[in-house]
Parts: C-alpha cells; structure tokens; sequence
C-alpha cells in the first residue's frame, strides 16, 4: 500500500515539473527541475506522435540528465510559458551527440526543426558553438513546447541551458575570453619548454612538451573545440577523436613519468612497466578502425582508472626517499586530479553544475603545467649542480694523481742522482 502511495505521489508531482515560466528579464539558468525526460527503447518516436507520449516522460533521478552508455534515443520534453513574445536560446554543453533533433511545437503544432549532430560538417549546425544550441521564438498566450531528440555512441549527456538572448551573447564571450586564456596559457607553456629543449637538449623537457601537446589536442577533443576549429570538415575524425587522442596521450604520460622521475636508473622495474603500459594504449590506436567507439571510450576510462594508481607508486617510493622531484610531480597531478574529479561528481549532478566546473579540466592542466614547470626547472638545477660538483671532484682527482705522480717522480729522482 505504501509502494502504491508513493507512486502515485511521483506520478502526480513530476506531471507538475515540466512547466517553465521565465521572468521578464535577462535570464540565464539550467533547467533540469522543468525538463522530463524518454528513453526510446522501441523506436516508437517521432516528431509526428511525441507530444501523444508526454504522461511517459519522466524527470531524471539525477540532477542532470546522464544516461550513460545507451544505443536507445533519448528525448527531453520542455513547456516554457512567456508573458511576451521574444527570442531565447536553448543550449546543450555537450558536442557528442550522433544525433541531435529540436522540435519546437506552438499550441501542439509543429513551428520550428533542426537536425544536427556530429556526425555532420560542423558548418551544419544552426548556431556555430562548441555544443548543440538553439534559438527559440516565443509567442505569448500560446503553449510553446520544446522536444530535443539525442543519440550517441559516448556517454549520454544533456547538459541543458536556457537563456535570453542577452545571456546568451555574454556566455559566448565569456567562453571565448575563458578558453582564449586557458588554451593561450597552455600554448605559452609548451612553446616555453619546446624552446627549453631546444637550448638544454634535456629529454625531459622534450617529453613534457610532447606530453604537453598531446593532452592539449585530448582537451580540445573532449570539448570539441577541434571541431569546432580545426578539424571542422571531418566529422568522421571528431566521433572517434576523444579515445584516439586519449591513447596517444596516454602514452606521452608514460614517456614523459619515466623521464622526469629518472626511473631507469631509480626504479628500473616501474621504467618497463610505465613503458609497456605506454606502447599497449598505442596499440589501441592502430585496432581503432576495427572497434566500436564505445568501446574504445571505454578502453580509455579504464586506462585513467589505473594509470594514476600506477604513476603513484613510484612517486611515493621516491618521496619517502626525500625526493622532491617526485614531490612537484605529486603536487601537479593531484592539482589535475582534484579539478577533474570536481568535472566528474557535476556531470553526475552530485554538485552544482557551473560554468566555471565546465571548465575545470582545462583549469587543473594549466596549473600542473605550470607546477610541473617548475619541477623540471628544479630538476635541472640539480642534475646541473650534480655535474658540476662531479667535474670539480674530477678535477681534484685529477690533480690529485698528477701531484702524486710528480711527487713520485721527484723522490725516484732524488733517490737517483
């Protein structure tokens, strides 16, 4: 009787969450208490008979709407009630959805359709943004409904925004001016140890900029600013982008472990293990075309499931050595670590979701970069002060045995005049 209580209860309280009213002015927020969703397990959506489906749409037990791993569609249903005619942007923060369809209905009759998706030229989408948004033309006094349509061979995600047009041009920017710097940022510390390189010839220097590198070409795959700017044309390369940059990545994490923390000569054993891990995650890369892409994704999550545990075990040998190599590349990475943990539990809706979290990745590699930076440069110093303090002993050996030799040379002599 209880169970039957509750479901009622549901049934009648979520029937109450799928109306928005917006205020009169600017706005900007996330709507996920106004927007319910369907999961299509039989195909039996369309644009023609969703609204007949309503009373099935459900709101997500997350705060978002992640619905991980699925090969059904997924539709989200909206009603947003204006006090005047004006135009709004509904944005999704998320550029890896195969398929993405926008159905707005005036009084239950269909008014406006975009069909996009990534697996289309990027030029194709009705606003040039790194995710999927949408302009929206509100008539008052009417009953404006909004259905989206989403299907994806990565993880499920709807990170779903409304906004006037006003915010929405101040988002924009903001993004611009935030990735602008971030990305600026991160360019200016790879061509700062590239040139290092160059002029110390250290092979650290020159892993960390491959390392460097590679994570950026991963972060821009993953917020799908490469496909937004580079590979715009290549839709093919952007669906399988994330896992493919992400192996390789991988591996220049491992070359770059083993240089910095000198672990051929330290701890050879966790050297090979670093190693083969490294050339296992390239072999992904050259199995790719005959594999999914989930489950390439999937390969990948597992790899940064493990590689953190892995890369630690030497740190924390060495710092209980006293190496304070180990202890910069410890600080580094768990600055990294922590950023995209806090990405992890706000996609899960286990924290406000942000836009500041939104771009907390590229937040955490900026600052291990930059902490990294400094411990290569302290690394150096020390390899240098090692040399020097070996060439000065070198030396003093060196005049020591000629002093001796000459010593020796002058007693044979006195003892034989």
């Amino acid at each position: 009787m209880r169970s039957q209580l509750f479901i009622l209860l549901l049934l009648f309280f979520s029937s109450k969450l799928y109306g928005l009213e917006l205020p009169s002015e600017d706005f900007s927020f996330r709507s996920y208490g106004g927007l319910i969703f369907l999961e299509d397990k039989k195909s039996e959506l369309n644009e023609n008979n969703v609204l007949q489906y309503i009373d099935q749409f459900r709101p997500h037990q997350l705060k978002v709407g992640n619905f991980g791993f699925t090969n059904n569609s997924v539709w989200s249903y909206l009603e947003i009630k204006s006090a005047s005619d004006r135009k709004i942007y509904i944005d999704v923060e998320y550029g890896f959805h195969d398929e993405v369809v926008f159905l707005h209905f005036i009084d239950g009759e269909l008014k406006s359709k975009y069909s996009t998706g990534d697996l289309m030229v990027f030029s194709d989408r009705p606003l040039l943004t790194n995710g999927f948004a949408f302009p929206v033309l509100l008539t008052s006094k009417s009953k404006n409904e909004i259905v989206l349509k989403f299907k994806a061979q990565e993880n499920l995600q709807i990170p779903f925004s409304i906004m006037s047009e006003k915010e929405f041009l101040k988002k924009t920017q903001r993004d611009q001016l935030y990735l602008g710097l971030l990305f600026g940022g991160i360019f200016a510390l790879l061509l700062y140890n590239f040139f290092l390189w160059l002029a110390t010839r250290e092979t650290s220097y020159l892993t960390y900029s491959i390392y460097i590198f590679t994570h950026t070409l991963f972060q821009l795959s993953y917020t799908a600013l490469g496909f937004q700017y580079i590979w715009s044309n290549f839709p093919e390369f952007h669906n399988y982008s994330i896992p493919l940059t992400g192996m390789i990545n991988i591996a220049t994490f491992t070359w770059f472990t083993r240089t910095y923390l000198s672990l051929s000569w330290k701890w050879e054993l966790m050297d090979k293990i670093l190693k083969y891990t490294g050339w296992f995650a390239l072999s992904f890369v050259l199995i790719q075309p005959f594999i999914s892409n989930q489950t390439m994704i999937v390969y990948l999550q597992s790899f940064h499931a493990i590689l953190p545990f892995l890369a630690l075990i030497p740190v924390i040998k060495l710092i209980l050595n006293k190496d304070r190599v180990a202890l910069y590349y410890l600080t580094a990475f768990s600055f990294l670590m922590i950023f995209v943990i806090i990405n992890v539990l706000a996609i899960f809706g286990l924290i406000s979701y942000t836009e500041f979290l939104l771009r907390s990745p590229q937040i955490g590699f900026l600052i291990e970069g930059v902490l990294l930076s400094l411990g290569l440069a302290y690394r150096i110093n020390l390899l240098e002060t090692a040399k020097i303090k070996a060439e000065k002993e070198a030396i003093d050996n060196r005049i020591y045995k000629d002093l001796s030799k000459l010593s020796n040379q002058v007693s044979h002599d006195l003892q034989s005049p």
